[in-house]
């Protein structure tokens, strides 16, 4: 796999996430599985770390985008997997997250307090991994 198609792959599938979280968020306030506490608390967790990754990956799609494909360095397979892996884990636990409040009620709290872990634990591979591929 080249590293080009490494670094499409994994940005897309971390603006991707993020979208959803964010999107979960808002239409589940819509249907009224959240109160506009959640709004309060879980947004300003998530889109600050959100903007911030999603600026450095837009911002090498940029600046690259007079590049060819024809790049055809190959990462190892160990490389590629955590590279891929990480962001899709770190998608599920935040789903997790805001599922587990929607059906279980459990304590806003609480969610800001589990947001807050995940956000802050993944933040730290995710932006290694972020440079890595888009700096």
């Amino acid at each position: 796999m080249s590293d080009t198609r490494l670094k499409n792959i994994v940005g897309t599938i971390f603006i991707l996430s993020h979208c959803v979280v964010v999107s979960l968020i808002l239409i589940f306030r819509a249907i009224g599985w959240y109160e506009d506490d959640i709004l309060k608390v879980s947004l300003p967790i998530i889109l600050p770390i959100f903007a911030s990754f999603t600026s450095l990956i837009v911002d090498n799609s940029v600046k690259n985008q007079k590049s060819t494909m024809s790049n055809n360095n190959s990462t190892n397979l160990l490389f590629r997997f955590i590279i891929i892996a990480l962001p899709i884990t770190f998608f599920g636990l935040l789903v997790f997250i805001l599922l587990k409040y929607a059906f279980a009620r459990d304590s806003i709290e609480n969610l800001a307090l589990y947001l807050g872990i995940v956000e802050s634990a993944f933040a730290v591979y995710i932006s290694k991994m972020i440079i890595i591929l888009f700096k």
